[in-house]
This record gives structure tokens, C-alpha cells and sequence, in this order.
């Protein structure tokens, strides 16, 4: 995935509801607490095949310990099914 960091154009700033609404069903899919960094970010994947905007999800339960995810939709459509559909491989593998 190419994440273009330098771009003619301004960043799109997420719907800040949509983003906890997000954080909030990572959490209780993965019964996560408050002290548990997550992160949910948009992003122009910048390739063809992904059309477009996608998500990001870092979920940072011990220091240098990181799980990253990615949901090909903007923030705004993603479904709770979403969220547990993109993280389940990583529950599954602990």
C-alpha cells in the first residue's frame, strides 16, 4: 500500500463520531480498556485497486506491541460487522 505523505491535497479530517464509534467497537470486540491505545485513521490508499479512501486501525496493548488493521472503506461506512471481520484473524490467532 503506497501512503502518499506529501500531497497537493489538504487531509481529509474524519467525522470525529465516526471515529469513536469505530475505537469504541475495536475495543469491545477485542474487550480492550481505556488504558489500550487505539488509533483509527482515514487515508487515500492511492492505488487503483483500492478505490480509495480506507481505514486504519493500531490497536497498541504494551509498549513496542502493535496490531494494525485495515478496513477498504472510508470511516463513515464501516459496520460493527466491519471492525470484527477485519480484526477476527488476530483473535483467533491468540
Amino acid at each position: 500500500m503506497k501512503i502518499e505523505i506529501l500531497s497537493n491535497r489538504p487531509p481529509r479530517k474524519a467525522d470525529s463520531a465516526s471515529v469513536d464509534k469505530v475505537k469504541r467497537w475495536v475495543r469491545e470486540t477485542l474487550g480492550l480498556n481505556e488504558s489500550v491505545l487505539v488509533l483509527v485513521n482515514e487515508i487515500d490508499c492511492g492505488e487503483a485497486a483500492c478505490g480509495g479512501l480506507e481505514t486504519s486501525i493500531i490497536v497498541t496493548p504494551a509498549p513496542r506491541q502493535y496490531f494494525t488493521y485495515s478496513i477498504r472503506k472510508p470511516i463513515i461506512e464501516i459496520s460493527q460487522d466491519d471492525v470484527a471481520i477485519a480484526i477476527t484473524p488476530t483473535i483467533s490467532a491468540h
